[in-house]
């Protein structure tokens, strides 16, 4: 991750499975499966896994402060994990790289978190 071309350095990511539930009335909350901080280069590792009837649907959180100045709270935007990256079992198969994202920029859906 990066701010503004330089490495975002202890930013907060955290891996969760999305919990959509179909029975009315019940909420169900995503569950956290890892959390984390980037590196002095930016960069992080997650791993995790949950107890699931059906197939997960994981994605990764990213709340930071890069160009916010001093509004309250901190940005968040979520990055999906496409299925193919999904392994049944606890020994992962393959590794889903976000990639570089310049968090300078608004990402679609981006919204503010005061509780992470």
């Amino acid at each position: 991750l990066t701010c503004n071309g330089r490495p975002a350095s202890g930013v907060k990511v955290k891996l969760y499975d999305s919990d959509n539930s179909f029975l009315p009335g019940v909420l169900d909350t995503d569950d956290l499966m890892a959390s984390g901080k980037t590196d002095s280069h930016g960069e992080y590792n997650l791993s995790g896994s949950t107890k699931e009837i059906t197939g997960i649907e994981p994605y990764i959180a990213i709340y930071h402060d890069c160009n916010d100045g001093i509004k309250p709270c901190q940005r968040t935007f979520r990055v999906g994990i496409p299925s193919s990256h999904v392994t049944r079992g606890s020994s992962p198969k393959s590794t889903f790289n976000a990639g570089a994202l310049e968090l300078a920029g608004k990402y679609p859906k981006e919204g503010r978190s005061c509780l992470n």
